[in-house]
């Protein structure tokens, strides 16, 4: 029997022994496997930071695409305002500029009415030179008819 225990020992040892190096093998690959998980696990972290970075980079542009908007929406609010502002002192103008013309035409009338009050008063006072210069020679002629009879 001993044989027996012999040879069965020696097939227990070389089986333990196949045991042991196929768990050293396995040992080894999954202390390779952890590393690799490891690994893959570090790049997925960095990846993460970085879409993380990347989120906030985008939230940040998008806060000042809408800031951008708003002042493009001011901007065009106040120039909408200005536009009508100077449609209004166009018509302005216009107004001013017709009220000027229908002015202008007046004092021309004016004028015209002036020159010839003007035209006028010269033909009176030169007609009023005549008159003086007859009434002076009437007088004249009276007072010599008057100095006559008189003598």
């Amino acid at each position: 029997m001993s044989t027996l225990i012999a040879a069965d020992r020696t097939v227990v040892e070389r089986s333990f022994r196949e045991w042991q190096a196929e768990q050293a093998e396995l040992e080894a690959q999954l202390v390779e496997s952890l590393a690799a998980l490891e690994a893959y696990q570090s790049n997925l972290d960095n990846w993460q930071r970085e879409l993380a970075a990347e989120r906030a980079e985008l939230r940040e542009l998008r806060a000042a695409i809408e800031l951008e908007r708003s002042a493009e929406a001011d901007q065009t609010q106040r120039l909408d305002a200005i536009v009508i502002e100077l449609a209004e002192a166009r018509e302005k103008v216009n107004s001013l500029t017709t009220a000027l013309l229908a002015r202008t035409e007046e004092l021309r009338g004016l004028d015209r009415d002036r020159d010839e009050a003007s035209a006028a008063l010269a033909v009176a006072q030169a007609r009023e030179s005549e008159l003086t210069a007859l009434l002076a020679a009437q007088q004249a002629e009276n007072e010599s008819q008057r100095r006559q009879w008189e003598s």
